[in-house]
Formats: structure tokens, C-alpha cells, sequence
């Protein structure tokens, strides 16, 4: 075995080892304690010892060590009561410090004790030999015992403290001092072995701590922090604004719930790795921006919150979103591909911390839905009339579930008729709710709100039903254009439940038209297309409604096959007064036919526009000018007059 071995292990052995911080500690916490009871029994000891020599040694001999080490006990007492009453204060290398020179001041005393103890065997009758031993070895094991946490220390009094006595005793040629100094070495031997056992004993217990408080600060950070990004969580956040009702109540405050436009679509396109830098990216981007101004935290999906505690007035904080709207609209770069991914923002700001800090974060996701649902602004600010309005949505949502309630949500047919010959081609069934406590509620909220509780399916199922009910009763080949939501499209098994519901009720598929909007597929693309495939092959229709109102369309024209393409009102609007609306018109149509398809232009409203539809390659047209939605087909002529006005129309 190496020297340098050799040498780790006698510093092991004598506690001089590289200890941990926390072991240095509790050391410290432990002499600070027992120090005061060491040299109070030291002088005490030493007093007994010099009275019962007094008469053999005389004065200056027997009170030699009491008066010359009583100072220095005293001046180290003083020290060590001040050190312990600034533990916490002091750093772990300062009690290293301290630890050190016990041992150096340990051993000095004890080689005092035992040279003083050595003088006075020689300077007095063999009467007074028998006091020596027993005063020296009462004071060593006091001494190891009150040193026990610090075993070098320990070490070096029973060493150096035994070895002048016993070798004193050896010398005197007495076999029962002889024998009692046998005994003492043995004695000192097995206090040692104590001693060292005590100590690993120890060590072993504070290692066992630590390890604890480790585990316990670990299991801390991970319920407090997202493991992905890093950043405090929803926990964390919460804990921030209930420090915040504790500590200042009546100071302003103001938060801001995030969500990522887009996030799913390209997690699923790119795949979660890239999802997950996207997340990880978008985190660092809202921290260096809010810096230490706030608290970032991501708490859950793509959702972020960012707490304000100090916020400089609504401007201050709407200048602080605006800044972050602008950074999360910078491009990512994903590999090949270049990404941007923008955010809504939901702000809640108060003058002083509600009584229940729930409400912040309540009102700011209040704010962060209608920013959502906003196609002005990215950002929201809470105000009281939102309230209420999430009041009825949760009214509406609730209606949902309720089968009988639902059953009210009824059905009215827009007519939709050839261009070219005025021929009646077919109906849209638009959904209409007249509830009898919330009055009229419109299909955007209700069929949303159906989204949103996962009732999506169930509203399909019903509407789909009514709707067939309806068509099958009309006369020829008139043709059903139905709505798919982006929910119901997106998440359900509909390419079996709508077949299996056409075959019950004995309709042909070829006279049904499926229409689809770009945020239905957009919900997921991949399900979206299978579910439009198998409709598609069994001879029913597909039809992308809105077309021209997103961004994506003409993606969408390449990735699939309509049937039928629907022109968004806001195509057809203004052509009559606006030549550049026009030209945008004829460029869209060159679009679809491109691909093939029939094209519907919707909300036509004036005979102007439908003069002007009739020289462009459009099939079929719809809008209040010809016919406005009604309950059923008996209904849209109840008199023979009007389809002899609306002939009229066409042969302008």
C-alpha cells in the first residue's frame, strides 16, 4: 500500500479527513456546547488535585497549572460562547479554522496537565502518588468525552495527557503504580476505540441528513419546477402570489396567461423533439424579456404565466406583452425548416392582491379566451363584462350534456340553386338554438362550446340525424351540404358513425355534401383527411367551406380532393364597387378550377352581385337574395310567386 494511503488513513482515523460541510457543522454545534463543560471540570479537577498535593508540593507547585491555565480556559470560554452565539453566521472555512486550533490547544493543555501531574509525583511523598493518577485520568476521559466529535482532538489528549503519567509511574519502581499504569494505558486505549466508533456513529447520521435534505431539496425542485424547460411551474407560481397576498396585499399586481397559436399542428408535423425545443425556446425567450421585472412559469402544454409584482401601471405591463408578442414572433429555425410561432395573451390587472389570488390567474385566462378568439389582437386585457360571458358559456356548455336540452338545438335549410339555369340544387342545414332561459344562441357559441367539453360527436350525431330526417323527405335529388366542426372532424370516428347512419335511413350518399372549413382540419390533419377519404369514397361530397378567409388554403387544394369548393362571403362583398376585389375574385377561381372543382359563392345579397357571378365560371350560389335559411321545404315556397321572381333573377 502507497504512503499517501497510509496517511488517508490516519487522517480518517482521526477525524482529520476532507468532512463534509454539514459534518463540519454539526462538529462545531457540538464542541460549542461541550467546551464550557470541559474547562469548568478541567479547573475544577485541577483544584482538587492542588489541595490534596498542597501539604507534600507546597503552594507554588500545587496551584502552578490551576493559575496559569485558568486565564487562558477563561479567555477561550468567552471566545467559544461568542462563536456559538454567532453559528449561523459564520462560514464553514471559519469553522474549520476554529475546529484546527482545538486540536493544537488540546493537546497543549494536556501536555501542561500531564508535565504538571509528572512535577509534582516527583516533588512529593509516596503517600500522595495514589491522587496524581486518579486527578489525570478523571481529567482525560472528561476530556475525550466532551472532545468526542472531534477525534483527533480527542487523540491528542489521551495521548499526550497519558504518556508523561504513565511513564512517571513505570520509572518509580512501585509495582502497584506500575500496574496502574498498565491500567491507564489500557483505559486509553479503549476510550480511544470508543471514541472512534462515536465518531463514525456520527458521521454516518449526518451523512444520512444530508442525503435526506438533498433528496427532500430535489423533490422540492422537481414539484416546483417543469422538468422540460426548467422553469417554475404552476405550483411555483402559485406559492409566488399567495407570498404576494401575505407580504403586500394592498400593492398592485398584475399577471399574464400565454398560450402558442399553432403549437399542435406543428408538434405533430415536425414531432415532439421539435415541439419540445419550440416550448424550451419559448420559455427562455419570455424570461429574458421579463427579466427581473418578474416570475416566468410554464404551466402545462403550451401554456405559460407571467406574474407581475411590482407592475409599473396597465401601459408599463401592455408594453411588456407587446415586447413578447414580438419576440415569440421571430422564426425559429427547426432543422430545414423555418418556424414561427405566435401567442395570445390574457391579462389580469389589479390595483391590490384579491383575497384569493385564484382570481388573478381566473380573470387573466378569462382574458387569454377572448384573446384566442380575438381577430383583432393578440392580447386581452380582463374587464368585469367578461365575467359574465364566461358565466354563460359554462350555462351553454352545461346545456350540452343534458340530452334534453340539446334536443332542443334545432335545424333551418339555406337553398343553394344552379347559376347558369336558377335550378334548385339542394339545402345547407344551419343549426339554431332558441334555449328558454338563454334565449338565442348562436352556432358559433354553441358548436364551440361543444368543442371545448368534448360533446363535439354528440352534437354531430344528433344534427346529422335531424338533418336526414329532413332531406329524405325532399322531392328528386336535392342535396344535403352538411357542417363537420373541427372537434367533431378531428377526434371522433365519424367515417363509421355517418355511413352506418346514411344506410339506416336508407340515404344516398351521393346526395350528401360534407363541408369542411380549414380550422376543422387544421384540429388534426391526419385523422381529418382519413374521415373525409372513406366519406369520400362511398359517393359523398366534399366541400371546403370559407375559402378564401385563411392563410392556408391553397395548401390544403394540394394535400386533398374537393368535391366542392365554398367562396367565403368576404370574396363576394365587395366586387360590385371595387375592381381590385373583383380581379382577387377571378384569381381565386382559376385556383379551383385547377383543381377541379364545382365552386358555391355564399352571401350573395344584391342583384348587382349575382349580374356580375354570372359571367364568371361559378356553379352555384347562395345567399339571403335567393333564399333565407327556413325550417323545412314546405316552408321556402309558400308562395309560387316567389320562384317565379327568383327565375326572373337568373334570366337577367
Amino acid at each position: 500500500m502507497a504512503i499517501g494511503q497510509y496517511l488517508e488513513r490516519a487522517r480518517d482515523a482521526l477525524g482529520l479527513q476532507r468532512a463534509s460541510d454539514e459534518l463540519v457543522r454539526e462538529q462545531f454545534r457540538w464542541l460549542s456546547r461541550q467546551i464550557p463543560v470541559l474547562y469548568a471540570i478541567m479547573f475544577v479537577n485541577s483544584l482538587f488535585m492542588a489541595f490534596a498535593v498542597l501539604e507534600g508540593a507546597g503552594p507554588v507547585m500545587a496551584f502552578a497549572f490551576p493559575a496559569f491555565t485558568a486565564p487562558i480556559m477563561l479567555g477561550r470560554l468567552l471566545l467559544w460562547r461568542h462563536r456559538a452565539a454567532s453559528l449561523e453566521g459564520r462560514s464553514v472555512a471559519q469553522m474549520r479554522k476554529a475546529l484546527r486550533g482545538i486540536i493544537f490547544a488540546a493537546a497543549g493543555v494536556a501536555i501542561l496537565l500531564g508535565s504538571w501531574a509528572v512535577m509534582i509525583m516527583w516533588s512529593v511523598p509516596a503517600q500522595y502518588y495514589a491522587f496524581i493518577p486518579l486527578f489525570t485520568i478523571l481529567s482525560t476521559i472528561t476530556c475525550a468525552y466532551c472532545l468526542m466529535a472531534l477525534p483527533a482532538a480527542t487523540y491528542a489528549v489521551i495521548l499526550t495527557g497519558s504518556f508523561y503519567i504513565t511513564l512517571a509511574m513505570s520509572l518509580t519502581g512501585d509495582v502497584m503504580m506500575m500496574g496502574m499504569a498498565a491500567n491507564m494505558l489500557l483505559v486509553a486505549l479503549l476510550v480511544i476505540y470508543m471514541v472512534a466508533n462515536q465518531f463514525a456513529q456520527m458521521s454516518r447520521i449526518v451523512a444520512s441528513r444530508s442525503l435526506m435534505l438533498e433528496q427532500r431539496a430535489y423533490a422540492n425542485r422537481l414539484a416546483h419546477h417543469d422538468q422540460l424547460t426548467n422553469m417554475p411551474n404552476r405550483r411555483a407560481f402559485m406559492d409566488a402570489l399567495n407570498r404576494i397576498r401575505t407580504q403586500r396585499p394592498e400593492k398592485p399586481v398584475a399577471v399574464a396567461m400565454i398560450d402558442m397559436n399553432g403549437f399542435k399542428p406543428i408538434n405533430d408535423t415536425y414531432g415532439h423533439a421539435a415541439g419540445d425545443r419550440l416550448l424550451i425556446n419559448a420559455g427562455q425567450c419570455l424570461t429574458a424579456v421579463v427579466g427581473k421585472d418578474g416570475i416566468v412559469a410554464r404551466l402545462g402544454g403550451d401554456e405559460f404565466a407571467v406574474l407581475f409584482p411590482r407592475p409599473q401601471g396597465p401601459e408599463w405591463v401592455k408594453a411588456k406583452v407587446q415586447h413578447m408578442l414580438r419576440e415569440l414572433g421571430k422564426p425559429i429555425n427547426l432543422g430545414e425548416h423555418e418556424i414561427r410561432l405566435g401567442a395570445a395573451f390574457g391579462i389580469a390587472m389589479k390595483t391590490e392582491m384579491p383575497d384569493d389570488p385564484m382570481e388573478m390567474m381566473v380573470h387573466a385566462d378569462i382574458a387569454l379566451y377572448e384573446a384566442k378568439n380575438s381577430k383583432s389582437s393578440a392580447m386581452s386585457v380582463f374587464e368585469g363584462n367578461m365575467e359574465e360571458r364566461v358565466r354563460r358559456r359554462t350555462m351553454i356548455e352545461q346545456a350540452l350534456s343534458d340530452d334534453m336540452q340539446m334536443a332542443g338545438i334545432t335545424l333551418n335549410f339555406q337553398p343553394i340553386f344552379a347559376l347558369k339555369t336558377g335550378d334548385h340544387v339542394g339545402f345547407e342545414a344551419l343549426a339554431r338554438w332558441e334555449h328558454p332561459v338563454l334565449g338565442t344562441i348562436a352556432a358559433s357559441d354553441f358548436v364551440t362550446a361543444a368543442e371545448r367539453s368534448g360533446l363535439a360527436t354528440k352534437l354531430t350525431v344528433h344534427l346529422f340525424r335531424e338533418a336526414l330526417k329532413t332531406a329524405r323527405q325532399w322531392p328528386g335529388n336535392s342535396r344535403l351540404s352538411f357542417n363537420l366542426s373541427g372537434s367533431g372532424l378531428g377526434t371522433s370516428n365519424l367515417d363509421t358513425i355517418l355511413p352506418a347512419m346514411l344506410s339506416e335511413m336508407q340515404f344516398d350518399p351521393s346526395r350528401l355534401c360534407v363541408e369542411v372549413t380549414e380550422t376543422a382540419l387544421l384540429s388534426n390533419p391526419e385523422v381529418a383527411q382519413r374521415v373525409l377519404g372513406k366519406l369520400q369514397a362511398i359517393g359523398v361530397r366534399i366541400a371546403l367551406d370559407d375559402f378564401g378567409a385563411g392563410y392556408a388554403s391553397i395548401g390544403y387544394l394540394q394535400q386533398m380532393r374537393f368535391d366542392d369548393i365554398k367562396l367565403d362571403g368576404s370574396l363576394i362583398s365587395q366586387i360590385v364597387y371595387d375592381a381590385r376585389a373583383r380581379d382577387l375574385l377571378i384569381g381565386v377561381l382559376h385556383l379551383c378550377k385547377a383543381v377541379n372543382a364545382d365552386v358555391t359563392a355564399e352571401m350573395v345579397e344584391n342583384v348587382e352581385q349575382l349580374t356580375l357571378l354570372k359571367a364568371l365560371p361559378i356553379e352555384n350560389v347562395q345567399g339571403y337574395l335567393l333564399g333565407r335559411p327556413v325550417p323545412d321545404f314546405d316552408t321556402m315556397e309558400p308562395d309560387p310567386s316567389n320562384a317565379a321572381v327568383r327565375k326572373h333573377l337568373f334570366m337577367r
